[in-house]
């Protein structure tokens, strides 16, 4: 089988796009019946992308706006048997069949969130890339089950045509650690982590913080970890205004994008980790909170309580004083029912895996090359 992994869009950084690849890849390739995979890709691409090919091509990064003209061009000379387009962007029709991975739900889920306009206006528009490309392609591939509900109702897609393929997890709990260099960070903490764009939730967290100061006479430090964007400035601008307003700003600490040796130490060092992200189409964070042990509290999202299941505590999305509840509850917990909690989100996490991430891709593939 000769397969060609579509990257219609840079793919760069850290990110979640970057690791499945170098999971999923080598994996791929080492499977009886692989003869080949190549990987496709705007330039700027990280470096050691390279190594995991056996050819490596490079695209304009203006080929998006060409209508993807080169990607169709170096497919057509290869002759592959199937191509794996990792963003859902519409390709065009190949000289292969085409698998569309779906990683972004926020464009295909009705929100209920406040946003900007600009931020709407970018939804808008990702959605409709969203649905030409999933109903051009041959089969859809989707991280979780909600994931995959949602594709079919919002684009029409027939269920048969959308397969379910989780992302893995490489338990890190004894990798390097290192303690972030933060001012105001004490021993008892809480965590969250997550791009600060509108979906993020950070607000229930913040209004947490009043209700516990209220009730408790103190609260905790909440310690979030993230960038936003210049598109995203108003959502990052109103959580200061309202952690202002709430007269908890000295509670929070930003501590921007932290590095993996960093995000290690929160999740083995935090009191708990909260999840509040209203639009998540899988919950990576989520999972490595739980590889870790980390006690997690969750927004009752459709992906998270799918994702975790029994290993986390949940509170209704946006109720503030109902996870102001839930964290009083965790902190009060005696030795031995935390550690209960943290035995079971190990265990959750070890049904995770990127052995089983490639193999039910591969097969997938070989699915949609027999049925072509």
């Amino acid at each position: 089988m000769k397969i060609a992994i579509v990257n219609p869009v840079r793919a760069g950084g850290c990110g979640g796009l970057v690791k499945h690849l170098f999971e999923v890849v080598p994996r791929m390739a080492s499977f009886h019946g692989c003869g080949q995979v190549d990987i496709i890709t705007p330039t700027g691409a990280v470096e050691e992308l390279r190594r995991l090919a056996n050819n490596f091509f490079e695209v304009s990064k203006y080929d998006y706006y060409r209508g993807f003209q080169e990607i169709r061009k170096i497919i057509r000379q290869n002759h592959y048997d199937v191509a794996l387009c990792t963003t859902a962007r519409h390709v065009g029709y190949l000289d292969c069949p085409l698998v569309m991975m779906v990683r972004n739900i926020e464009p295909i889920q009705r929100p209920n969130y406040a946003m900007s306009i600009a931020w709407r206006c970018r939804l808008w528009m990702i959605r409709h890339e969203h649905a030409v490309a999933c109903k051009a392609a041959d089969h859809v591939l989707a991280v979780s089950n909600n994931m995959r509900n949602e594709v079919c109702r919002e684009f029409k897609i027939k269920p048969n045509k959308v397969a379910v393929v989780y992302h893995g997890y490489t338990a890190e709990s004894e990798s390097k650690q290192v303690r972030p260099g933060l001012s105001r960070l004490e021993d008892l903490f809480l965590f969250s982590a997550g791009s600060i764009v509108p979906y993020r939730g950070f607000e229930d967290i913040i209004r947490a913080l009043d209700h516990l100061r209220m009730r408790l006479g103190w609260a905790p430090i909440a310690v979030l970890a993230g960038v936003g964007g210049a598109i995203a400035r108003p959502y990052e601008k109103s959580l200061s205004l309202l952690a202002k307003k709430m007269g908890v700003e000295d509670r929070l600490v930003w501590a921007g994008q932290l590095c993996r040796e960093e995000m290690n130490w929160c999740y083995n060092n935090a009191a708990l980790f909260i999840q509040t992200s209203r639009a998540e189409s899988f919950g990576n964070v989520a999972l490595e909170a739980m590889g870790h042990g980390c006690i997690s509290i969750s927004c009752n999202q459709p992906t998270m309580l799918e994702i975790y299941k029994d290993a986390a505590i949940f509170y209704p999305t946006g109720d503030s004083l109902a996870l102001c509840k839930k964290i009083e509850e965790i902190l009060a917990m005696p030795v031995e029912e935390k550690k209960i909690l943290k035995d079971r989100a190990k265990k959750r996490s070890s049904h995770f895996s990127w052995g089983n991430t490639a193999s039910q891709t591969f097969q997938l593939l070989e699915k949609v090359i027999t049925a072509h």
